[in-house]
């Protein structure tokens, strides 16, 4: 047992980077041309399934809104994991049971014709 087991349980996300172009089954948190950061959480912690769903003022699916997962850390909800929202206007986080504040939002830029 190591000497971090104990606050491991605690943990609300643990992630690695997987050089290269990243194809496994675990849940990938960020993804880059070089890398992808994949939650490995589930080994170390009780686990919850976040999922959040963005709909616009008619009621309709957003596809692509940023979702912000913050954790209160230092006098601020710190995002430990943005995600963007699929066709179904769907992101999801596995993360351990602690408490998340969830911020979502869109960038809305409207072209103005003369």
């Amino acid at each position: 047992m190591g000497w971090f087991t104990e606050p491991t349980r605690r943990a609300m996300l643990v992630h690695t980077k997987v050089f290269g172009d990243y194809r496994g089954n675990n849940e990938v948190v960020k993804r880059s041309e070089n890398f992808a950061e994949i939650n490995v959480v589930e080994n170390y912690a009780d686990v919850k399934k976040i999922v959040v769903k963005t709909l616009d003022e008619n009621g309709q699916a957003v596809e692509n809104a940023s979702i912000d997962f913050g954790l209160y850390n230092y006098a601020e909800f710190y995002p430990i994991a943005s995600k963007k929202t699929d066709e179904k206007g769907l992101a999801f986080l596995t993360t351990g049971l602690g408490q998340l504040l969830i911020w979502a939002f869109v960038k809305i830029i409207k072209q103005i014709k003369d």
